[in-house]
């Protein structure tokens, strides 16, 4: 899928042998291992579904996967990544689902030690309609030597979709995205006179500056700061409103 490289792990389709090396590869500057929490290994697979559909664009990234072997207790993927900046912040997603597995596939993510999402559940007797199914994103600082380590664990309410349900697999990987982590502007709002424009930052304690121009296509782009700014902390993000000036205007945050 455009955008995305591929990871081939080290197992043995023809003999349908269970990895229980690490598995290390190479993109650009980054090195990416895959290993499992002792003793069960884990294994690939290529499935026919989820094809494309409407609104939902992803089957590549859905139909092939990694998968922890382990079956009844809290085991699972560990996924070191190094090669990033020192103590530098980056935005993380992962996909996580497979059309063979029916039932509440649960797991435990984390990075660095640091929970990320509990629960996270998926049932791959429910396709996908949209992209934006079975992901989920999250914020992580790579330590001093530039590693970040993402872990994932089978939760015990993970089971198949059997009439009487039994314990069964529940962490799976099939793509990772890493994307420098930059202040980005996630909702634009117009009421009353007033714009509203939510902000996602890297550090809500920080400063930003909202810009502003009316035209794109001159080179390069006049940037303007955006006057009359007031802004309220809202959990991680900011909320920034100033009244509108009747015309069309292009954004932009930094600080």
């Amino acid at each position: 899928m455009a955008g995305f490289q591929s990871f081939v792990i080290n197992s043995n389709v023809a003999n349908n042998a269970i990895q229980t090396q690490a598995t290390t590869r190479v993109f650009g500057a980054i090195t990416v291992t895959v290993s499992n929490s002792a003793p069960n290994g884990y294994d690939d697979r290529l499935r026919a579904s989820p094809t494309n559909s409407g609104s939902f664009t992803e089957g590549l990234l859905l139909s092939d996967f990694v998968f922890s072997r382990d079956l009844n207790s809290t085991g699972g993927l560990d996924v070191a990544i190094s090669g990033l900046g020192s103590n530098k912040t980056y935005r993380f997603t992962i996909w996580s689902f497979d059309s063979g597995s029916a039932g509440s596939r649960v797991s435990d993510w984390s990075a660095n030690g640091t929970v990320v999402t509990n629960g996270y559940t998926f049932n791959g007797a429910v396709l996908p309609t949209s992209n934006e199914q079975y992901r989920f994103a999250f914020k992580a600082t790579a330590d001093a030597s530039g590693q970040v380590l993402i872990s994932a664990r089978r939760n015990p309410a993970s089971v198949d979709g059997a009439a009487t349900p039994a314990p069964s697999f529940g962490v799976f990987l099939n793509a990772l995205q890493i994307e420098n982590d930059l202040p980005r502007i996630t909702a634009i709002n117009l009421a009353g006179g007033t714009v509203t424009l939510t902000v996602s930052p890297i550090d809500p304690t920080v400063a930003y500056q909202i810009d502003q121009t009316t035209n794109l296509g001159t080179a390069p782009i006049q940037w303007n700061p955006q006057a009359n700014i007031s802004r309220n902390t809202n959990g991680n993000t900011l909320t920034t409103q100033f009244p509108s000036s009747g015309l069309l205007h292009f954004y932009r945050v930094r600080f």
